[in-house]
């Protein structure tokens, strides 16, 4: 199971869609490139920050459409010595504004799957 660290419901142009940050076991700053100082690695070996995942899904009449999810790992958050990337900062800034608009794609390409599943019932 994943390490859930925060989530938010984000509504944009008439849909909803949940952000969840889970933990990017998977991300190490000190083999991801040459990007981190070393101020920046202490602050992370102290865990001041951390790499997250983050997942945006479209929330349809209550039900979350994983079909159409957006997925990102690697993202930045937490406290830097130079920056604080926090909850707000990813919804409203970088990376979820872009997110959704994949998500809002995805959800219109599986739209005629769920429109067929819907007659079903």
């Amino acid at each position: 199971m994943a390490d859930i660290i925060e989530t938010r419901t984000v509504h944009h142009e008439g849909v909803d869609y949940f952000v969840q940050l889970t933990h990017d076991h998977d991300t190490n700053p000190e083999t991801d490139g040459d990007w981190a100082s070393p101020e920046d690695l202490e602050w992370w070996r102290r865990d001041d920050w951390q790499y997250v995942i983050v997942t945006v899904t479209p929330v349809i009449a209550g039900a979350e459409i994983t079909t159409a999810a957006d997925v990102l790992g690697s993202v930045v958050y937490g406290f830097l010595p130079k920056a604080t990337i926090d909850m707000d900062a990813i919804c409203n800034v970088h990376p979820v504004p872009d997110m959704i608009d994949v998500a809002r794609d995805n959800l219109r390409k599986v739209r005629p799957v769920l429109v067929e599943a819907l007659t079903l019932f």
